[in-house]
């Protein structure tokens, strides 16, 4: 999107001339342009992802409190210390998030390619069908550990188990 404002316009009009009519495109086309094109396009997508982090980061905050709640452990983190961990959390949520639909979207003719490439044939495909699950439940159960270990106040005291 960054110094390429005609090419995204034209990709972006390319995906919806399948689904759109063509009044609806002859609409949409001069609002992407002006948008691509305005010097505060940058600023706003930039903006956009950095509050959407900031607002996903309220997850991990609440929970953060249940878990302190569940444990019975007052917060003792400041903010400044607090906030920091939540965000990275919450970066972190995301990367394996993206990894986990990477997962789920590479199949049929791009593990047919990737196959082709490394002279496996079919065989890449029908592999990596059955191993994706697997790698799919270990990034999910990945995600939930971080999120447990990492949100939790430390208490000095030692648990019951």
């Amino acid at each position: 999107m960054f110094g390429q404002g005609q090419q995204t316009v034209t990709a972006v009009l390319d995906l919806l001339r399948g689904f759109a009519p063509a009044d609806a495109l002859a609409l949409i086309e001069p609002i992407l342009t002006g948008f691509v094109e305005s010097p505060a396009a940058g600023f706003a997508l930039v903006s956009g992802i950095v509050l959407a982090i900031w607002s996903a980061s309220g997850y991990v905050g609440a929970f953060t409190r249940a878990m302190n709640r569940i444990y019975e452990i007052p917060e003792g983190r400041p903010f400044l210390k607090l906030k920091p961990m939540q965000l990275a959390v919450t970066l972190i949520g995301i990367v394996i998030l993206l990894v986990c639909a990477l997962i789920i979207a590479i199949s049929g003719p791009v593990t047919d390619a990737i196959g082709e490439a490394l002279g496996l044939g079919p065989t890449v495909q029908i592999v990596w069908s059955i191993a994706k699950w697997p790698v799919l439940a270990f990034a999910i159960v990945l995600l939930i550990a971080i999120l447990y270990y990492a949100t939790r106040t430390r208490s000095s005291r030692s648990s019951a188990g």
